[in-house]
């Protein structure tokens, strides 16, 4: 049986221990690049995934022949993940991944929904609900979308204008294939939090 002095010390070791953990764990951001492992921290809110939305989800990319058992990364992910980057180099309609436009600092993280052997259009999973599917008018400028409501005036910089659903504004326009870096095959849940915070990232942006 232990003693008095015995569990006291357990409990400061097991205290220690869960702190050396949470401080490791918060640590991730910085300690993985000395690893050798490419990763991002989540700071929009594009791929987050809410209940009452995840079957229609699930539904939209049943239609387009992808079980939700077989779509990566199904739930999505939340602003101040930490998500984890490989360089497969084969990539496929649902994939999500890491796309940088060239001579951009800016990285985004979305999923595949359109792809051909030299192009993809990629997209947030949080504009994917019922509420999305309504048709239109989308303004297309370079590889971005602007969405039109009937009779308002096109802007003079806008290349061309189609009939297309509303979740469409979450996209972008055909890119080459060349501009995905990589495909995200971990998140870790909250990692990024510290490391948010200190940058004015980590809350909700309401």
């Amino acid at each position: 049986m232990f003693g008095k002095r015995d569990k006291t010390a357990v409990t400061i070791w097991v205290i220690i221990s869960i702190l050396f953990i949470i401080t490791v764990y918060f640590m991730l951001p910085y300690i993985l690049p000395v690893l050798g492992f490419r990763s991002f921290i989540v700071i929009s809110g594009s791929m987050q995934h809410y209940p009452e939305h995840q079957a229609f989800f699930e539904a939209f990319w049943e239609q387009k022949g992808i079980s939700s058992e077989n779509l990566p990364l199904r739930y999505g992910f939340s602003k101040n993940d930490l998500v984890l980057i490989t360089d497969s180099g084969n990539y496929s309609l649902g994939d999500v991944v890491e796309i940088r436009k060239p001579k951009s600092k800016s990285v985004f993280i979305h999923r595949i929904f359109e792809l051909n052997t030299t192009h993809f259009r990629d997209i947030g999973d949080n504009i994917i609900k019922e509420s999305s599917m309504r048709t239109v008018l989308l303004g297309v400028t370079g590889t971005s979308i602007t969405p039109y409501e009937k009779n308002q005036t096109i802007r003079p910089e806008t290349e061309f204008v189609y009939e297309g659903p509303y979740y469409e504004i979450g996209s972008h326009y055909w890119m080459p294939v060349s501009y995905i870096e990589g495909e995200v095959f971990l998140v870790l849940p909250q990692a990024g939090f510290i490391n948010n915070l200190m940058k004015g990232y980590a809350q909700d942006e309401n």
